[in-house]
């Protein structure tokens, strides 16, 4: 027999190797392909509701501003900015969140209130009133409370009084409450509800006349407004 040539035995050992390897391959099963873990969606708040806020050219730093508060205060949630100008936000928060920022989309300006009374009145007749300067509060006061006793001070040249009867109810527990004042331009809007006692109280049987008396930062006197409209819920 003739020797078999070094070139010859090379190219058999790199065959039988690439035979073994092939085999070796067919026996190798392939790594799964992982499964992706689905991210669930953000759960809404209960009670929340989506609406899109328009505010004016006026209005439209102080409204990103507010928004951009909310939503790092967690209040607001898939805000998103609609790039114009004015411009357009789309958002999610509570109903009362939404419209506060419709408030101040158009201007309108929330106006602090101070309590000045919320007893049982000796003024019977239902009706709302504003009062822009001393005597007329005065008089007001002493109908009110039936005394000869100093009124509230109340300085008319920065503030008004506001005041809400209910009339006559047939038992205690009834409660007459101003909710809001706010002022558009120079007309003012002040919301006022009167609430009758939960089922099952238990009540003073006698008749009651319910009346809030409040105080605003604000006055007829230099201008601050010119128009009242009492709105009862």
């Amino acid at each position: 027999m003739f020797p078999t040539p070094a070139f010859l035995k090379t190219s058999l050992l790199a065959a039988a190797l690439m035979l073994t390897a092939c085999n070796a391959n067919v026996n190798v099963r392939p790594n799964p392909t992982p499964t992706a873990t689905p991210v669930p969606s953000p759960t809404p708040t209960p009670g929340w509701v989506t609406a899109t806020i328009r505010p004016s050219v006026e209005t439209n730093d102080a409204v990103l501003a507010e928004v951009q508060r909310l939503q790092t205060a967690g209040l607001a949630t898939d805000v998103l900015v609609m790039e114009s100008y004015p411009v357009q936000i789309r958002l999610t928060a509570a109903p009362e969140t939404i419209a506060a920022l419709e408030d101040l989309a158009a201007g309108v300006e929330t106006v602090p209130t101070t309590t000045l009374s919320q007893r049982s009145s000796n003024i019977q007749t239902a009706g709302a009133r504003t009062v822009v300067n001393s005597p007329d509060f005065a008089a007001i006061w002493r109908q009110h409370t039936s005394a000869s006793d100093t009124p509230p001070t109340v300085d008319f040249n920065s503030q008004t009084v506001l005041a809400v009867f209910a009339g006559e109810r047939p038992t205690g527990g009834y409660t007459a409450r101003i909710t809001s004042v706010k002022r558009l331009n120079k007309v003012l809007t002040v919301r006022y509800r009167v609430d009758a006692p939960a089922p099952n109280t238990p009540t003073t049987q006698i008749l009651t006349y319910p009346a809030h008396l409040v105080t605003i930062p604000l006055s007829q006197q230099r201008g601050d407004f010119e128009t009242v409209n009492f709105v009862m819920e």
